[in-house]
């Protein structure tokens, strides 16, 4: 009745969209951390595998039923996963607290484990039960397989990415009272989910999970303000990237001024539109776009956008935003860029952090001020900067004065620190080694040894390529092509939220084109032409492009990554089906080259997103890259 076909299509669909669906769940309960989306998939990609080369155990599995009974199961399990992970979570941590690396692996291990298992089991498993009737080429079983993901991951991205999807919208808005008992609405955009909470009358906003701003901080903006006030006397166009009660406190400080509000996420503009004075304009635009188009000077620009936890905010942190910031300030005018920091902590983590900003903030704006604020600090830049000295109140010079903040300037001025730029995204990293180090004294310390052995991850490849056993040489070669791809695929990743923004709504875009560009490779190792030297050669040329555009505005363009993914995808194929062809010569078990391929793919996303691109940044990460192929390159020349 159904053929292989369609089952194969049908587990790549369920496969991507479960993918996405759970990834989501956990950039929200990880506050929208990217290094989730490297980290799940590196699991996702590890159990998958670990479940392939099960499948030559299991004997007991040999009817169609049975495969079809593990696909509508994993259908039905993708919403008790969510529900449990939404169960479990309040009863786990605190709202707003760091995860310690040992939680992170143990909620992903529990969500993920026997889902990918079961993914894993499916494929090797489907190509026996419908080859005892028909035969099945494992090759165009992978073909249909990527088929389904692609269409998968397009259905995520246009119709589900953005709706309570696989929960209805009542289950959906219950579950999530679990994590929010005082929930009042909860939605996801294409950046992220917004929840808002009220209690007893404050209204409460959450972004990922991550509290925003309240309708109670009348003395925060108030604070901010008497900071802020002495160093521009009556401006006439101010730009705010803040909060709508921030917002207001300036309309109220400046009514004659020319006020604009730049919000990039229209779905959260709608849950607080009605709280901004309605003489304040509204711009829906990515703030980054909105600068480098924009031909306005402003008097004042203020930038409030939270800590650079995630790359999403850390993009507004870097020597590009500043740069673009400066360009759109008058002859007089003042940059505020503001975030909050323990002040009472200056641990060696805290201090790298804060030096990477600070360094980075003089580095675009050789005249500059810090200023410090009850957790929260003020960086002031422009050209003509300086204090009016009739405009310094009470409060000015007590935060001025405070020995806290001469502290604070001699650490971040005295310590060295690399600048936080798009490809190296410094500030972003230390974050996370800054809050590992509270939580786990020694797990920064531990991260920095694994780092500076990870390079030996090449020796380890001649080693492995120069084996005698042929089927280990091509295991190899699998593995380390896979790992190179999939490293790329978490580069994309990352650089798209840096460089586009709307991550949230567009990673199963991402793997979806990706996966389209396997299938597109499948179906290239057909053509006599394409033999693996020739796929490892023009891959090696291809990446070095990639790397030379890096620097082009090209890249601030979301077709750029698009595209390259698709790219880089077409190798993956091409790749998976050439070395599948000569392994199945030696060894007729489909599952352990399918295996070889997710093991190596699964240790590129681990460790690409949390030891390379940390600790080496984009540019040396490709060069790695690049020496990873050209040894593959060597082990088939040889050949």
């Amino acid at each position: 009745m159904f053929g292989w076909q369609v089952f194969f299509f049908l587990l790549g669909l369920i496969s991507l969209v479960g993918q996405a669906t759970l990834l989501r769940e956990m950039a929200t309960l990880f506050y929208g951390n990217e290094i989730v989306y490297s980290l799940g998939l590196g699991i996702w990609l590890a159990f998958t595998g670990l479940g392939s080369l099960l499948s030559k155990k299991i004997n007991f599995l040999k009817r169609r039923w049975h495969s079809w009974t593990i696909l509508f199961a994993l259908v039905l399990l993708l919403p008790v996963f969510i529900l449990l992970l939404r169960f479990l979570t309040p009863k786990l941590i605190l709202r707003g607290e760091a995860l310690p690396p040992f939680l992170i692996a143990s909620i992903f291990l529990l969500t993920f484990s026997s889902f990918c298992l079961s993914l894993g089991l499916s494929f090797p498993l489907a190509i026996k039960t419908f080859k005892s009737k028909t035969q099945v080429p494992i090759n165009w079983g992978y073909f249909w397989e990527t088929l389904g993901l692609i269409v998968g991951g397009l259905i995520f991205s246009f119709l589900l990415g953005q709706t309570s999807f696989p929960l209805p919208e009542k289950i959906n808005f219950a579950s999530t009272k679990w994590q929010f008992p005082q929930l009042s609405g909860v939605v996801n955009s294409k950046y992220q989910r917004i929840t808002v909470t009220e209690t007893n009358g404050q209204l409460n906003y959450f972004l990922n999970g991550q509290l925003s701003f309240t309708t109670n901080e009348d003395l925060e903006n108030k604070n901010f303000l008497n900071l802020v006030k002495p160093y521009t006397d009556n401006p006439q166009k101010i730009l705010l990237l803040t909060n709508p009660t921030l917002a207001n406190f300036f309309q109220k400080q400046f009514p004659d001024a020319e006020i604009k509000l730049l919000e990039t996420d229209e779905k959260y503009l709608q849950t607080w539109r009605l709280l901004l004075d309605h003489k304040i304009e509204i711009l829906v635009l990515d703030l980054r776009k909105f600068l480098k188009s924009h031909s306005g000077k402003y008097d004042l620009i203020v930038c409030s956008p939270g800590n650079p936890q995630t790359l999403l905010t850390n993009r507004l942190f870097t020597k590009e935003s500043f740069d673009l910031f400066k360009r759109n300030l008058d002859g007089r005018g003042i940059f505020v860029l503001s975030f909050s920091l323990p002040i009472d902590y200056q641990g060696k983590e805290v201090i790298a952090f804060g030096a990477s900003i600070y360094q980075t903030f003089k580095k675009v704006f050789p005249v500059n001020e810090l200023l410090v604020k009850e957790g929260q600090i003020l960086l002031l830049g422009g050209s003509n900067l300086s204090a009016n000295a009739n405009l310094k109140n009470e409060f000015f010079l007590s935060q001025f004065q405070s020995t806290q903040r001469k502290k604070i300037i001699e650490d971040w001025s005295s310590k060295k620190e690399a600048i936080n730029t798009d490809l190296i995204p410094v500030a972003f990293f230390y974050y996370q080694l800054f809050w590992q180090k509270i939580l786990n004294f020694k797990f920064p310390y531990l991260l920095s040894i694994t780092a500076k052995f990870a390079p030996f991850l090449l020796l380890i490849t001649l080693f492995l390529l120069l084996n005698k056993k042929r089927s280990l040489q091509l295991g190899a070669i699998m593995s380390m092509s896979s790992f190179v791809l999939i490293s790329l695929e978490t580069l994309i990743i990352f650089m798209f939220q840096t460089k586009i923004g709307y991550l949230f709504g567009q990673i199963s875009l991402i793997f979806s084109l990706f996966l389209a560009g396997m299938a597109a490779g499948v179906g290239l190792a057909r053509i006599p032409f394409v033999t693996l030297k020739r796929s490892f050669l023009i891959l090696l040329i291809s990446l070095l492009l990639f790397s030379w555009l890096l620097k082009s505005t090209i890249t601030e363009e979301e077709l750029f990554w698009l595209v390259f993914a698709f790219i880089f995808g077409i190798f993956g194929g091409a790749n998976f089906s050439l070395l599948n062809n000569f392994y199945l010569d030696k060894d007729k078990n489909p599952g352990l080259i399918y295996a070889f391929d997710l093991f190596g793919s699964s240790l590129g996303a681990l460790l690409a997103g949390t030891i390379f691109l940390p600790f080496y940044g984009t540019r040396q990460f490709l060069l790695g890259l690049i020496g990873i192929i050209f040894v593959c390159v060597i082990a088939k020349l040889r050949k």
